[in-house]
């Protein structure tokens, strides 16, 4: 994965993982195996220095971005950050890629990401 400040790799494909916060160990664990398979996975933890205005730096990265990979969850259904990640990359036209790591029971996958 990039580390904070080193030039994007153009060879590689830049995917944005977009996740809650009490998902961010599997988004780690994504992000290294998207990076395996040839990937440049951007984890906004690991891109956002301190004291940098999040949201446009967020907005930054999902420009820079080839897709958006959202991290489906019950807790990303509620998020509503997560919810102006993905309009801001289905705004931009952004392709838009979920992934639901586990169960959701009664959950019903919001329009926008449907």
């Amino acid at each position: 994965m990039a580390e904070t400040g080193t030039a994007p790799d153009a060879t590689r494909p830049r995917v944005f993982v977009s996740y809650p916060r009490g998902d961010s160990a599997f988004a780690e664990r994504l992000g290294r195996v998207l990076h395996d398979r040839g990937f440049e996975a951007v984890i906004d933890l690991q891109e956002i220095d301190a004291g940098e205005i999040w949201k446009a730096r967020v907005r930054q990265l999902i420009l820079s971005s080839d897709t958006v990979v959202v991290i489906f969850t019950a807790t990303t259904a509620a998020s509503s950050v997560c919810r102006w990640e993905t309009d801001v990359a289905a705004g931009c036209g952004k392709r838009i890629v979920v992934v639901v790591p586990a169960q959701l029971d009664d959950i019903a996958t919001p329009p926008h990401l449907a």
